[in-house]
């Protein structure tokens, strides 16, 4: 009878070493797997942040242009601008700067060239930078 109890311990402890063995092989997959999906969310909030910062920069070029628009029809001798924008004017953490450069076109003197470049967020190593270019008409000739 000693041999059926001795060989009932080594099933019994063969079966408790197998169940180690299946938990850890599920203890490594489960971490692997919350892994990857660190990763991939870590990805994603990158993702959405330079979105953010792209769409914040174009908005900022389309206001630079209607900035010069607005400025050139106020004084017609208004070439250049550099226009910073503090974080809280743009209701967030940081600051943004536009600068508008006007030219005007050969052989036609009531028109110029407008271009704008928007960067965001200004002094930043992810910094966006939109251009936007053009032309307006000063006035109309009768």
């Amino acid at each position: 009878m000693r041999r059926s109890t001795s060989t009932t311990r080594r099933a019994t402890s063969r079966r408790n070493g197998a169940f180690l063995v299946v938990a850890m092989i599920c203890l490594v997959l489960s971490t692997v797997l919350v892994g990857a999906v660190l990763t991939l969310v870590r990805s994603q909030h990158r993702q959405m942040v330079q979105e953010q910062l792209r769409l914040q920069a174009e908005w900022l070029a389309e206001s630079g242009l209607e900035r010069a628009v607005s400025q050139l029809h106020a004084d017609s001798t208004y070439t250049h601008e550099t226009w910073s924008i503090a974080a809280g004017e743009l209701g967030g953490g940081d600051a943004g700067a536009v600068t508008i450069r006007i030219e005007p076109v050969e052989n036609q003197p009531q028109h110029r060239i407008v271009h704008v470049e928007a960067v965001y967020p200004t002094g930043s190593t992810q910094a966006v930078r939109r251009t936007r270019q053009t032309t307006i008409v000063l006035f109309q000739e009768s």
